[in-house]
């Protein structure tokens, strides 16, 4: 079945209150490609989801806003530690709403560097 989708591999995860599990089929690579003899897809295995989890992220921030979890008003730093922020800008000031909207002035990410000048991320 996986096969007649197109996909060479796929990978699942599900997580059930404290316990992530994940499972994989299929190949992590089509044979052959970049010379490789088609290695099998691992539970095991990372990559990067891109842009996808930006939606992904709005999605699961605005649920959590209507549950009263979360308040769209507040900032980063009300619900993470100073430790988890440090040498990003804005956190204390920049609202979630405004982080949803892209309108925060936090920084890429990519650019964000720790207390010995190192990427942080």
């Amino acid at each position: 079945m996986l096969s007649a989708s197109g996909a060479p591999g796929v990978q699942v995860s599900r997580l059930s209150g404290p316990v992530l599990s994940t499972a994989a089929a299929g190949l992590s690579e089509i044979a052959g490609a970049e010379g490789t003899g088609g290695a099998a897809m691992l539970p095991t295995h990372s990559f990067n989801a891109g842009s996808q989890m930006k939606m992904v992220t709005a999605v699961i921030v605005l649920q959590l806003a209507s549950e009263g979890k979360l308040d769209l008003q507040k900032t980063p730093a009300d619900y993470l530690s100073a430790a988890e922020l440090r040498g990003i800008a804005n956190t204390e000031t920049a609202t979630l709403e405004q982080l949803l909207s892209m309108r925060s002035g936090i920084p890429d990410y990519l650019k964000v560097v720790d207390a010995n000048g190192d990427p942080k991320f």
